[in-house]
């Protein structure tokens, strides 16, 4: 495997990161522009509570269309050690949330595992995004795409695994490299019927409804509702 090398500061001030190196099967599209570490203040916390209030939840309607109103809304920038999570600026001109992983890893001196590690803490901040995982590279100060090297002959992986890993060096890999599984979330039927309702197309049926009703189009409108219930099943 590719050894890391993670040597961390006590503190990181600056308030947005790029990815400084990316995996080779990286698209162009799937690029990240700018890394802004998030958090959210307690004023506005409250202030979205009174705007839920005063719109009946209309308000978490409107965020539904828009991650850039909700981060205006919602959060505010901070450091790195400060964030909650990370707002994306991604090369498909879209703005995305991820979740920040802090991670204080054990100690490790196998050097096959790691390359070197300098600071008592050995905290590293991580994330996934488009199925690639990057971790804070702080002599670089930005983020480095995380892979797992597959090009290592049979003679040099029995070199390396002879001996095993303690549980250490296994807390380690799991950490940075996860676990070696996929996982597949499926949401709940009401969640997805949720989700789906808060789309544009899902309004105008709404709306093109209520108006075949009001001029007694009624065996209009009841089709128009039966094609939106089975679709909403279908996607379910």
């Amino acid at each position: 495997m590719e050894p890391l090398e993670i040597i961390q500061p006590v503190e990181i001030y600056a308030k947005i990161y790029y990815v400084d190196k990316y995996d080779d099967l990286c698209e162009k599209h799937f690029k990240i522009k700018k890394i802004v570490p998030l958090k959210s203040p307690c004023w506005k916390k409250g202030l979205n509570i009174v705007l839920n209030i005063i719109t009946v939840l209309l308000i978490n309607y409107l965020y539904g269309f828009f991650n850039r109103l909700v981060k205006v809304m919602k959060y505010n920038e901070c450091t790195l050690d400060e964030a909650e999570l990370l707002g994306i600026y991604c090369n498909d001109g879209e703005f995305y949330f991820v979740e920040l992983r802090k991670i204080d890893l054990p100690k490790v001196d196998n050097p096959d595992v790691i390359s070197s590690q300098s600071n008592s803490s050995r905290k590293c901040f991580l994330f996934t995004f488009k199925l690639f995982s990057y971790i804070y590279n702080p002599n670089t100060k930005a983020f480095n795409s995380i892979k797992y090297s597959i090009y290592h002959t049979k003679e040099e992986i029995f070199n390396l695994m002879i001996n095993g890993l303690n549980k250490d060096e296994r807390i380690y890999q799991k950490y940075i490299y996860g676990e070696c599984d996929l996982f597949f979330h499926i949401d709940s039927f009401f969640r997805a019927l949720f989700k789906n309702t808060c789309n544009f197309f899902f309004a105008f049926q709404i709306y093109s409804m209520v108006l075949w009703s009001s001029v007694n189009y009624y065996t209009y409108a009841s089709v128009i509702a039966a094609l939106t219930f089975f679709d909403l099943l279908k996607k379910h």
